[in-house]
């Protein structure tokens, strides 16, 4: 099984930039915390699909397209294998 995700692209940076918003202020609309958003906007998570649709509500991002803010991801499947076979070991999903 192939695992596609949703990184931000560069342009939700420049958008934020432009409408005086700081990361802060997008946690707080987002609801989430100051630090998965920071991994969010760097790339080091992946945006999940609820995170998806919160950000193209808020005024920043209003008129984008979907794909003028998210690059797809191509997760190799070993690398999706070895992650399930991790969480499997833990006991999580």
């Amino acid at each position: 099984m192939n695992r596609l995700r949703y990184t931000l692209r560069p342009r939700a940076r420049l958008l934020l930039g432009q409408a005086a918003w700081s990361q802060a202020d997008l946690s707080e609309a987002l609801g989430l915390s100051r630090a998965y958003t920071s991994k969010l906007m760097c790339g080091r998570v992946p945006a999940t699909p609820k995170v998806r649709r919160r950000l193209l509500a808020l005024e920043p991002f209003e008129g984008e397209e979907h794909d003028d803010l998210f690059d797809l991801v191509h997760v190799p499947q070993r690398v999706a294998e070895s992650e399930n076979t991790v969480r499997a070991s833990r006991g999580t999903r």
